[in-house]
């Protein structure tokens, strides 16, 4: 074998290898939601995108577009919780949850 054979399949080789691991830019995720917190959560936000109340341990899910949004809600005894959020990456679904102390985090 000629080296510049080597160097044509080592060339076609890399090119494949990297179409092949592109990871896909998503345009939109879903969004779960999921309350820890000891009583029930009201007027979940997120940007436009209402999940409505969330009981304690269930969780609302929604399909929500690449971006920066608000993050809003109120807890049954009314305190309010509120963060600003960014969804990108490759992952299809982000999991947010509120805790038992009533910090919002990613999981």
């Amino acid at each position: 074998m000629k080296k510049a054979d080597l160097a044509r399949y080592l060339i076609i080789f890399l090119l494949i290898s990297s179409i092949a691991c592109t990871k896909e830019k998503l345009d939109s995720y879903t969004v779960q939601v999921k309350n820890k917190y000891f009583e029930d959560i009201d007027s979940v936000r997120i940007g436009n995108h209402y999940f409505g109340n969330i009981k304690p341990d269930s969780v609302a899910i929604n399909r929500i577009d690449v971006g920066s949004y608000k993050f809003t809600t109120v807890t049954a005894s009314n305190i309010k919780i509120s963060a600003t959020i960014t969804l990108t990456g490759s992952v299809e679904r982000i999991y947010l949850v509120i805790n038992e102390n009533g910090i919002l985090m990613k999981e």
